[in-house]
């Protein structure tokens, strides 16, 4: 048994509870001072979260003998989010706009629920090769608490925002299967560029030229007319032989006819 635990250890490796990375959508009625920038700040400076837990709310019913407890609610506790501020306070600003938004502070009036709601809060999680593995997603949230953040002449560690989110449920899956190792995740990414080989007549790979002709460039020929372009290639290459043949040997020896191709073959 122990053998065995040890095994899939190292062959599955084990969780590590940080290396994680969290994406927030922007909630479509809250002002945000440049939003993308924002939204950035938000993926590279959480430093600490969870991943949501699950209760079911049961009710106890007796049809005949024992008693039994049956659900009829799911509850999903709150999740809460820490994340680093920077200089400029735009972290701090972010949480300020998105949760006074909720209720106005001059009128009191209360904002509608899908315009201070985010879509989706993602939560990814990566494996020790830096891989996303698995996804929790929250849906229809937004900032129920925002904690006070202390100031302290004596501190020495950096400022952060603690901000506790609500949210109506949330759904898990898996990315890959990582026990068949990275060629799978690889290929998957590969695809997402929108390269269909299995379509290599109708030039779905456009977007795969767009990628590669920005480190060098190629020849519109190559996406228009490959048969013609292999020609002209091999047209070239045995120019470049019988030029090679002539310089070395000028007098004594010519280039038959069917030498090149035989020798281009073997490659």
């Amino acid at each position: 048994m122990l053998s065995e635990f040890i095994t899939e250890v190292k062959t599955r490796g084990l969780a590590n509870p940080n290396k994680f990375m969290v994406t927030i959508s922007q909630p479509k009625g809250v002002n945000f001072n440049n939003a993308n920038d924002s939204l950035r700040l938000m993926r590279l400076f959480c430093d600490q979260t969870q991943l949501p837990d699950q209760n079911i709310s049961t009710a106890q019913v007796r049809t005949y003998g024992e008693v039994r407890e049956i659900p009829y609610e799911n509850l999903y506790g709150n999740v809460n989010f820490g994340f680093y501020c920077d200089s400029n306070f735009i972290v701090k600003e972010f949480f300020d706009n998105w949760i006074q938004s909720i209720s106005d502070p001059n009128t009191r009036h209360w904002n509608y629920y899908d315009n201070y709601t985010a879509p989706t809060i993602d939560i990814m999680m990566l494996n020790n090769e830096g891989r996303s593995v698995y996804l929790v997603s929250l849906y229809e949230c937004y900032p129920k608490q925002m904690q006070a953040v202390t100031l302290d002449y004596a501190a020495k560690e950096t400022l952060k925002v603690n901000v506790s989110m609500n949210y109506k449920y949330w759904r898990s899956s898996t990315i890959s299967d990582v026990t068949q190792g990275s060629i799978i995740q690889d290929n998957n990414r590969f695809n997402t560029l929108g390269s269909d080989f299995s379509k290599m007549d109708g030039f779905s790979t456009r977007s795969l030229f767009s990628q590669v002709n920005s480190a060098f460039e190629i020849p519109n020929e190559y996406f228009n007319d490959f048969g013609g372009y292999q020609d002209q290639i091999f047209g070239d290459a045995q120019n470049i032989f019988t030029g090679v043949g002539d310089s070395i040997f000028p007098d004594a020896l010519n280039f038959e006819e069917g030498v090149v191709e035989d020798f281009l073959g073997d490659f």
